[in-house]
């Protein structure tokens, strides 16, 4: 027992703290999504915000680098679909929204010098707060905000070490967001590498 934790503990520090060859940085940037309603007549919305995280990576072997990394993002959204109250039939298209992510991912990348391909995958806890609905009927079925678990997938392009460009596919995992900021979001991102 004593020697499987002895190992346990000198893999994971051998893991750790590893030379991977690249920089472990922390990094900022811009996020722009487009966000799709399935369920309001396929209408979508235009996300927009700041990202800012740190990038650990794990280890290099042979040009492929893998790593984590944690991060926190916040997105306005100007969210313009149509509900309609079953009962007037009256419209509720008065939606502008916020949304914040908290989410960790693994990375991997194949280094070519100055440049690096790779993907990301990870989860992410998001928070959203939009506008209330003008129609009191609207207003009582759809809250205001709401919490969610999503999956996030996606590739990456680096360039001169410190510029990196991702595009980042989105899926919550209980579609709490789907009356809030969608139920698929399309991210591309710039990110800044220090």
């Amino acid at each position: 027992m004593v020697k499987k934790l002895g190992f346990g503990i000198a893999l994971l520090s051998s893991i750790l703290f590893a030379d991977s060859g690249h920089k472990n940085n922390f990094f900022v940037g811009i996020d722009f999504g487009l966000a799709q309603h399935r369920y309001f007549y396929g209408q979508t919305n235009i996300n927009i915000g700041v990202i800012g995280g740190y990038h650990f990576y794990l280890y290099n072997e042979n040009g492929l680098l893998q790593g984590v990394r944690g991060y926190g993002l916040i997105d306005y959204a100007n969210i313009d679909y149509t509900i309609v109250n079953p009962l007037t039939y009256k419209e509720d298209t008065n939606r502008g929204g916020v949304l914040f992510r908290v989410g960790a991912d693994y990375t991997i990348e194949y280094n070519l010098g100055n440049y690096s391909v790779g993907g990301i995958a990870g989860l992410s806890f998001d928070y959203a707060i939009y506008g209330k609905a003008n129609d009191p009927f609207i207003a009582s079925v759809y809250d205001n905000s709401d919490f969610d678990l999503s999956l996030n997938v996606g590739l990456s392009f680096s360039f001169f070490t410190q510029n990196r460009l991702e595009f980042v596919y989105t899926r919550p995992l209980f579609f709490s967001l789907i009356t809030a900021l969608g139920d698929n979001t399309y991210s591309f991102r710039y990110l800044y590498m220090f």
